[in-house]
């Protein structure tokens, strides 16, 4: 028998996208441990210019898949899942669709929870999901919250649980720290027009500068946020949070919503998290932050030390790496895929207790 084929489907997604390069992770962590693996974009030509790889990728639109590969698909595709074909006239979306119904053994990888349910409505509760699907044999996701919500969702499904890594060699302390603020304005956007209208407002920014991270490479970004003292974390909901680890994980000291997928980390001792929409709670702890830079920055440089330490340990590529391995020997043991309706019984591989 040959070895089973694993095809990892994956947006045609132009800009920065934390996302997308988990999904690119997952197939370079299995071709270099000798699995039949490649990503599938829509458009063969489409490449992602933002972070260099070398995996094997294909079209998504002319691989032939049979019922005895893998099929990844990432949450997202529940839109072309339950959304009628009216909505599939962009050739991406049609393969989107094409996708969504292959007999394939099919896993999905979910990176975040809050989007499970993004186009289903109130008026259609019996439309069926992606998850329920005879051929979805697991589904993977990558942070407790989310294992949580998916496990009170579909209670039967095998569940996987991987760690999120943060690139070691992009994003670390250089200690070259300015009185500097990162924030991404893109993540609800009103939050963030509030919370630095008002501290503008009070004189809380002054000596200040406002380091916005939109439409930067992954190089950019992680010399923002090497520069930075501080980094505001405005995204809620979330499936993990990638910015504030990447944040963390350079010496930031990391004020702001932790979305839920990211409570495992936002430590108190190294961090501060706001009650998602509490503007004046988070102004106020922002000033705390700033006053104390301003007459004891060590106090505040040694915070961010301790953040890039725990995320340097905790969400270390070879945690990463044994998670993702971890996921598909369990899953390729049973060639026969009857274990769909069998819970995975290790749960959520937390930051306090290693996966095996």
């Amino acid at each position: 028998m040959s070895a089973p084929r694993i095809f990892v489907a994956c947006p045609d997604t132009p800009t920065a996208c934390g996302g997308v390069k988990k999904l690119y992770r997952m197939v370079e962590i299995l071709v270099r441990h000798g699995f039949d693996a490649a990503l599938l974009h829509a458009r063969t030509s489409f490449q992602c210019r933002w972070f260099h790889s070398d995996i094997p990728v294909r079209s998504a639109a002319t691989v032939s898949i049979g019922p005895e590969d893998w099929l990844v698909l990432p949450e997202t595709f529940e839109r072309a899942y339950v959304t009628s074909h009216r909505w599939s006239w962009k050739r991406q979306k049609r393969v989107h669709r094409r996708l969504t119904r292959l007999a394939a053994r099919t896993v999905i990888f979910n990176q975040n929870c809050y989007l499970t349910f993004r186009k289903h409505s109130w008026k259609d509760l019996r439309r069926p999901t992606l998850y329920q699907r005879s051929h979805t044999v697991a589904a993977i996701v990558v942070s407790e919250d989310s294992y949580r919500y998916l496990r009170t969702a579909f209670p039967n499904l095998r569940l996987f649980r991987i760690r999120n890594a943060v690139d070691p060699d992009r994003f670390f302390p250089t200690g070259a720290k300015k009185s500097q603020i990162a924030f991404m304005p893109r993540k609800n956007a009103q939050d963030v027009v509030q919370v630095l209208k008002i501290l503008h407002l009070r004189g809380s920014l002054d000596g200040f500068r406002l380091a916005p991270i939109d439409g930067m490479s992954e190089k950019q970004v992680a010399r923002t946020l090497q520069e930075s003292a501080i980094f505001l974390s405005f995204g809620y909901p979330e499936g993990f949070g990638l910015p504030p680890t990447e944040a963390m994980a350079c010496g930031c000291f990391v004020i702001g919503y932790d979305g839920l997928g990211g409570r495992e980390f936002f430590r108190p001792e190294f961090s501060c998290s706001i009650e998602t929409g509490h503007i004046a709670a988070y102004v106020e702890a922002v000033e705390a932050v700033l006053a104390e830079w301003r007459r004891r920055p060590e106090a505040v440089l040694e915070k961010g030390r301790l953040a890039a330490d725990f995320i340097h340990t905790t969400y270390s590529p070879e945690a990463e790496r044994r998670d993702v391995l971890r996921v598909w020997n369990c899953l390729l043991s049973d060639q026969a895929g009857t274990s769909r309706r069998t819970p995975d019984s290790q749960g959520p591989a937390s930051p306090n207790r290693r996966a095996a």
